[in-house]
């Protein structure tokens, strides 16, 4: 971490607590090289991809200013620059996350048309937990981490193991692509939570044999403005023995698909 004048001494309690974090989001090529991060103009921390770190600051207003590079139109590297204004007060905590811009071109900057730049955004308390499973600490923050949610978000324990009479069972896969990492996605047998899904898990049910409907809601465990609260969900009638498997499909500016994968029967 760079010195800067704003910075007060690591766990300082009269400082304000700003975490940055930069979940790795599947971005390949220079995307993927550091972030520099300036306060007022002054430089304050570098971040790579996957990171989150951890500034104690004494309290100030101005404009946090993130570099990154980027590929524009015809091929070239640049790097380009997003600022805000945040104000950060004694005793408080902020988590800042990075909300990626597609850049356009303007009469004064024609070169970056078609890079994409990344815009410091504040998150909530419960999005920095969430990004925080997805990301490492460095520096100060392996001190002092973020608390985290638990990895395992089993909120039906009963339903995860076969107990005598629930014969059926119902399986939920979720692909492994970058699109939509971030989000985590909740399961729920007749509109009640019963485990969340992360990118690349499965979960089991055994469920009494009868009709159910699955439902699958956005839970928005990471950057809020990237996992909207979209839901899906399905009927089914299960019979004694029955066995059901449900694919989880991202779905780009929709709610995610909970689709039903049928078995493959042999030929006679």
């Amino acid at each position: 971490m760079a010195s800067h004048p704003s910075l007060a001494p690591t766990g300082d309690g009269n400082s304000a607590k700003v975490y940055f974090l930069r979940p790795d989001i599947g971005y390949t090529g220079v995307m993927k090289m550091a972030f520099t991060l300036s306060l007022n103009d002054k430089e304050l921390l570098t971040l790579g991809t996957g990171e989150y770190a951890l500034a104690y600051l004494q309290p100030v207003s101005g404009l946090v200013t993130v570099e990154s590079f980027t590929v524009v139109q015809g091929g070239a590297m640049t790097k380009v620059k997003e600022s805000r204004h945040f104000s950060f007060e004694t005793g408080k905590t902020y988590y800042l996350a990075f909300g990626p811009r597609t850049l356009w071109p303007t009469s004064r900057n024609q070169q970056q048309w078609g890079g994409t730049s990344f815009a410091p955004v504040l998150i909530t308390d419960a999005e920095g937990r969430g990004t925080a499973l997805r990301t490492r600490p460095v520096g100060s923050a392996v001190q002092d981490p973020i608390p985290q949610v638990p990895a395992d978000s089993i909120h039906r324990g009963d339903l995860a193991s076969p107990p005598p009479g629930k014969t059926a069972k119902v399986s939920f896969h979720r692909d492994t692509e970058a699109f939509g990492s971030l989000c985590i996605h909740r399961i729920l047998v007749d509109g009640q939570a019963v485990f969340s899904l992360r990118k690349g898990e499965h979960r089991t049910l055994y469920l009494a044999p009868g009709r159910y409907w699955f439902g699958l809601e956005l839970e928005g465990g990471g950057f809020g403005f990237m996992c909207p609260a979209l839901f899906t969900r399905q009927e089914s009638t299960l019979s004694e023995g029955a066995e059901e498997t449900y694919l989880v499909i991202e779905s780009i500016g929709a709610a995610p698909v909970l689709l039903r994968i049928e078995p493959v029967r042999g030929r006679n």
